[in-house]
């Protein structure tokens, strides 16, 4: 058997461990896995279908980051890989950069979607505008938040996490 991977280091790996694993690897984006033995092959669907899957978030993030798309979809591709290597590549090869200059376009790119008004848009839950009620008790609203405020409460929510049941995908 011939073991070759992209996104996974060592002399061989462990492919059981890979295995159990592999659906939160986002480093993985290319395996080649060849094999005479049927069940093998059984098993590294779950390894081929991961790197499939951060392979279109890639694919995603490009299309966000040349302007392609710029829909909640692509922006959550480049949320989940924008420290991925196989990004800065691609987007250099697309826009005939060198990686330095792709990897500035991306630290942009992530930061305009990072703040409250442009995170609610992305994840389709306003059109334009985020705004709340005034609060009957004079507590602080979500729209009220400063930046160091919003970005603590964004430490733990991707647009991702608003899209699933999105028509949008």
């Amino acid at each position: 058997m011939d073991y070759s991977t992209e996104g996974v280091r060592g002399e061989r790996p462990s492919w059981s461990r890979l295995l159990i694993d592999a659906s939160r690897y986002d480093a993985l984006c290319g395996v080649t896995w060849r094999s005479e033995s049927l069940s093998e092959c059984i098993d590294s669907w779950t390894i081929r279908c991961t790197a499939l899957r951060n392979s279109e978030f890639v694919a995603r993030a490009v299309q966000f980051l040349t302007h392609a798309r710029c829909d909640g979809y692509c922006a959550a591709g480049l949320e989940r890989v924008y420290r991925h290597p196989a990004l800065l590549t691609e987007l250099a090869e697309v826009l005939s950069i060198d990686e330095a200059e792709a990897r500035e376009r991306v630290r942009q790119r992530v930061r305009s979607i990072e703040g409250l008004q442009d995170f609610m848009r992305l994840a389709g839950v306003v059109k334009e505008r985020f705004t709340c009620l005034p609060s009957e008790d004079g507590s602080t609203q979500l729209d009220a938040l400063n930046e160091d405020c919003w970005s603590h409460v964004r430490r733990y929510l991707q647009l991702s996490d608003l899209l699933l049941g999105s028509a949008s995908q």
